[in-house]
């Protein structure tokens, strides 16, 4: 419980949380122990919807821009 909620707020914490339930869910789908259709959308759907609302609750701090850098920019490619 404590450790849960140390981390549990933690932006990279919650990312590793739904990335770890996606890789269990795709072993699950490989190795066979997971065959019922819809467990399986019920299970992507809601680490789906996970990680939507882990984009939206991101911190101004993991806000990013993208720089070009370099001698231009190649083009009609």
């Amino acid at each position: 419980y404590a450790f849960k909620n140390i981390v549990g707020s933690s932006p990279a914490w919650r990312f590793s949380d739904v990335t770890v339930r996606f890789a269990g869910l795709r072993a699950s789908i490989k190795d066979g122990s997971l065959s019922d259709v819809g467990a399986f959308i019920a299970a992507a759907m809601k680490i789906d919807s996970d990680m939507i609302d882990w984009t939206t609750t991101l911190p101004s701090t993991w806000e990013y821009e993208n720089h070009i850098h370099g001698h231009g920019a190649r083009t009609g490619l």
